[in-house]
């Protein structure tokens, strides 16, 4: 029998005849490195003939990993260069960066997150489109997770699938319409996963596949790309067993309930319950479940309903006590 902990020392307490065995989880740190992602790392926003932006903000979630876990706390993120006059971005607290104007025709915007004194970075690039239809990438899922020890990803299986959609949106009249685009050929667009063109909506990552990099291109121009952040973790290895648990309370038969008896519960010194009474009432069996002197009724809620209840004497009698010269022993304890 185990119990998890999360690299603590102390054993569990109140538990009876059970020695545990102590477990911790961590990450193996030469492979798990902090990252930062971007889950929108190529985008563009379409301007009128006047030098407008009509299609709307575009935003990028700024994510820091450790292993297969995200750091949600403690982080303060940032962007550089900060925006001239003719533009506006920002990022907020929670490291979501948007954009709604740029610019030039193409604007690199850096992203930083400073966690525990170091600070990570990574990159979007916004491109400006003049009345022009917009393609972009949709994968899922947008970042995977892979166990070492198990050799499985974080759907339990040895593979994992990612689906690949591109969306357009067009300008038509002044109104904006994006659909989904049913044929790439069609649209003059092809994609790639790093330098290797893809043929279909989906590719399948195992133990030895890279980091997926889906770049979108029509006329072998970058329309937009996505990389799928693959996290690593291993299983560390088992802790020291710990400490062998106290005895639980010991039960012991209190005869037929009676009104004008108030039952209560043994305490150590230190204030742990060692014993508790058992009382028969009603053709049944009852434990005393209260913290203090009951005189109330079995069937009220102070009490416990045992079923079965010559059998558990019969284990926990023969079993649990040690009788010698007419005293019982229950853990470090002795009744007579």
């Amino acid at each position: 029998m185990g119990i998890f902990y999360d690299d603590v020392e102390e054993s569990p307490a109140n538990t009876t005849n059970v020695r545990f065995k102590k477990y911790k989880w961590h990450y193996w740190r030469g492979v798990s490195n902090y990252r930062l992602d971007l889950d929108n790392q190529y985008d563009s926003i379409i301007y009128n003939d006047n030098d407008e932006p009509i299609s709307g903000n575009i935003t990028a979630k700024a994510t820091l990993y450790y292993g297969k876990d995200t750091i949600d706390s403690d982080i303060t993120y940032a962007v550089s260069p900060n925006p001239s006059e003719n533009e506006e971005y920002y990022i907020d607290i929670h490291g979501t960066l948007t954009v709604t104007k740029i610019s030039g025709d193409k604007k690199s915007i850096t992203v930083k997150a400073t966690y525990d004194n170091t600070t990570y970075q990574t990159t979007m690039t916004v491109v400006k489109l003049i009345n022009e239809t917009k393609y972009e990438l949709n994968c899922s899922p947008s970042a995977v997770s892979y166990n070492l020890s198990t050799n499985c990803f974080g759907n339990g299986n040895t593979t994992q699938d990612i689906t690949i959609a591109v969306y357009k949106t067009t300008v038509e009249n002044g109104i904006l319409k994006k659909t989904l685009v049913e044929n790439l050929e069609a649209e003059g667009l092809l994609l790639y996963n790093h330098d290797d063109e893809i043929s279909n909506n989906i590719i399948k990552l195992n133990s030895d596949s890279l980091e997926p990099n889906i770049v979108l291109k029509r006329n072998n121009v970058l329309i937009d790309s996505e990389t799928i952040p693959i996290n690593k973790t291993i299983n560390g290895d088992n802790g020291a067993d710990g400490a062998d648990g106290v005895a639980g309370p010991m039960l012991y038969p209190a005869g037929e309930w009676d009104s004008s008896i108030n039952y209560e519960v043994t305490k150590n010194s230190k204030g742990d319950i060692i014993a508790k009474p058992i009382v028969y009432y009603k053709d049944n069996y009852y434990v005393l479940d209260a913290n203090d002197s009951i005189d109330t009724a079995p069937d009220t809620g102070d009490w416990k309903k045992f079923e079965k209840i010559e059998y558990l004497f019969t284990e926990v009698l023969m079993a649990n006590w040690a009788k010698l010269a007419q005293a019982v022993f229950w853990g470090n304890y002795m009744f007579s």
